[in-house]
């Protein structure tokens, strides 16, 4: 066994036993005495062991690279894989976002993301868009569906604001101008003026998911609503995965 291989073996040792041992030793007793008002035992036990097994994965991509992966080939697999545990099973947690596109970001620059992904992702968030821009339209004339988890309320239940047809329009006109400019900008990519509106509207689904600090967002505190329950499970996760998929157009998803 050369050097190489027995240090990736430390390595694995120490990620299997830190896991194993925290587990059984640890985070066992420390959930089964956890007792918060603020926070509830099974988002603790996903938050707490994924903080634990975080270590683990960091050890597991040490020792691939003493076996020779490429650098940002386990850059993307020790980032992206919490990234993906988080999304699913915490959608609260702001860190999967950033652990998302780190992942991404090492991946393309490591091995490239192919030109016909990055476009088929750029159309697909373009058509997402639109899609919601339809229901918005399909409010302002009227529609009720899901209306009421559309709009902020407070814990007495009374809207923060009751926004008019108009203003309903005014945005879904806003969101269809961003979907049409996502799929003007597959086509021209090169469009300096459609890129920059672009970016602007990803700075502008990242300015959504970080919210107001109170009714919207990854750091919203008034979370037992029906509208909180839906922004956390659907809502600002879905921003924060068009703000990914809005930025595959901006390095390649052009043709």
């Amino acid at each position: 066994m050369d050097a190489n291989t027995a240090s990736a073996t430390g390595f694995l040792l120490l990620a299997l036993g830190h896991s194993a041992l925290g587990e059984a030793r640890l985070l066992k007793d420390i959930l089964a005495n956890w007792s918060s008002e603020t926070m509830p035992r099974s988002s603790a036990a996903v938050i707490i062991r994924s903080a634990w097994h975080a270590l683990s994965v960091a050890w597991l991509g040490m020792a691939m690279l003493m076996l020779g992966l490429p650098t940002w080939t386990v850059v993307a697999i020790v980032v992206g894989l919490p990234g993906v545990f988080l999304l699913v099973s915490v959608p609260t947690h702001v860190a999967w976002g950033l652990m998302l596109a780190t992942a991404i970001t090492a991946y393309h620059a490591e091995i490239g993301i192919a030109a016909t992904t990055l476009l088929l992702i750029a159309r697909c968030t373009a058509f997402t868009v639109l899609l919601i821009a339809i229901w918005h339209i399909y409010w302002a004339l009227g529609g009720q569906l899901w209306l009421n988890i559309a709009i902020p309320s407070g814990a007495d239940g009374t809207p923060v604001f009751r926004p008019s047809r108009w203003l309903t329009a005014c945005v879904g006109l806003v969101i269809l101008a961003k979907a049409a400019l996502l799929w003007f900008l597959t086509m021209q990519p090169t469009h300096t003026l459609a890129y920059w509106l672009v970016v602007c509207g990803i700075l502008v689904f990242v300015a959504r998911a970080v919210g107001d600090g109170k009714y919207v967002g990854f750091f919203k505190t008034e979370r037992d609503t029906p509208f909180a329950r839906a922004d956390s499970r659907i809502f600002t996760p879905l921003v924060v995965l068009l703000a990914l998929g809005s930025s595959s157009v901006l390095v390649g998803g052009g043709t």
